[in-house]
């Protein structure tokens, strides 16, 4: 008897320990893969593609109270998968992470391969494309964000819920915010002119 309330007593005070969310780094160039296992299942990635994972079976968090953290460090991707659960399970599927850009970015979110009458909200911080809803028919948002931190979120159960289970892979890219072309030409002109100045001096 005393044996049971002992294990009830652990069992309750580790249900009340919040579960910490993954902390990941991503590094210029790498791509980071989520839910892996199902992205080859679809087609959409090898594991071969994947630069940084924690496994396997790593799955970012379904919690908007208690996103994974991920940190771009420079231009990198990353990939996932969500799914609709049909209305059986639907805080099973979303997709929420808080994205640290350590640079002013592009930023492009696509779908990869959704399954027919697939369609999903699209959040990124308080930005103007929250919100999005994107399906096959429309699969890409691209916009530019400032470094900083945004929450990040792709919720397949909005806006309508299916009658059978559909899903999509998806990435997540972040690339530098370009040079404006006149600042090239500037920047050549300057350095042609530094070229002349040593070539007459």
């Amino acid at each position: 008897m005393m044996r049971s309330l002992l294990a009830a007593t652990a069992l309750a005070f580790a249900a009340a320990i919040p579960v910490s969310a993954a902390t990941i780094s991503i590094s210029d160039g790498q791509t980071f893969c989520e839910s892996l296992n199902q992205n080859v299942k679809r087609g959409s990635f090898a594991a071969a593609d994947c630069d940084a994972k924690i496994s396997n079976s790593f799955d970012l968090s379904n919690s908007v109270a208690r996103p994974d953290d991920i940190t771009f460090e420079g231009a990198g991707m990353l990939t996932g998968y969500v799914a609709d659960a049909a209305g059986t399970n639907p805080s099973k599927y979303p997709d929420f992470a808080t994205v640290t850009l350590i640079s002013d970015s592009i930023v492009t979110f696509s779908l990869i391969d959704p399954t027919a009458g697939f369609d999903a909200l699209f959040s990124f911080g308080d930005l103007d494309i929250s919100g999005t809803a994107l399906s096959a028919a429309a699969s890409t948002v691209t916009f530019a964000a400032a470094a900083g931190t945004y929450l990040f979120g792709i919720n397949a159960t909005d806006p309508t819920d299916s009658i059978t289970r559909q899903s999509s892979s998806y990435t997540l890219q972040v690339a530098a915010v370009p040079l404006p072309a006149g600042l090239v030409l500037l920047l050549t002109g300057l350095g042609g002119l530094a070229a002349m100045r040593r070539r007459s001096s």
